[in-house]
């Protein structure tokens, strides 16, 4: 909330608009709030700094919303890469499934029972064929259990 606050200030403020609520649409990365003006996304969280528009928007392209806006599920990095476009979607966030615990979407199964298994000494190959998804499917759950554990 003091997030929320101190932006709303910094837009009354600064940008000279009384009823900040009202008069933006505000846009949110989960931990900071922005705004859009003259072309620019502007972080009114960190006192008026640019942001990356493309990187921003590419970001907000992971979460899948419900009819009224609202989140609904997270589809988290699962590589360490510069090219955002290239992470895969196979891992979830739902908590409507397990929890809210990271999936592997396919197979609706959790990524830490899939690290468990291949600890155990299951075979990728195996894993695949027992829940009927592709290997490349379960590489990306054992990749994102292994940058959580980093």
């Amino acid at each position: 909330m003091a997030t929320v606050r101190s932006s709303l200030e910094y837009v009354r403020s600064q940008l000279k608009q009384d009823r900040p609520l009202i008069a933006q649409a505000f846009m949110t990365n989960g931990v900071d709030l922005f705004i859009e003006k003259a072309s620019q996304l502007i972080n009114v969280s960190r006192d008026g700094q640019t942001a990356l528009r493309g990187e921003f928007q590419q970001a907000l392209a992971r979460i899948d919303r419900n009819a009224q806006g609202g989140p609904v599920r997270l589809f988290p990095y699962s590589r360490i890469s510069p090219d955002i476009a290239q992470q895969p979607k196979a891992v979830a966030i739902d908590p409507e499934i397990s929890f809210g615990r990271p999936i592997l979407l396919n197979a609706g199964v959790m990524t830490a029972v899939i690290s468990d298994r291949f600890m155990a000494g299951d075979s990728v190959a195996e894993m695949a064929q027992d829940y009927g998804v592709a290997e490349t499917d379960i590489d990306e759950a054992l990749r994102f259990t292994q940058k959580l554990a980093a």
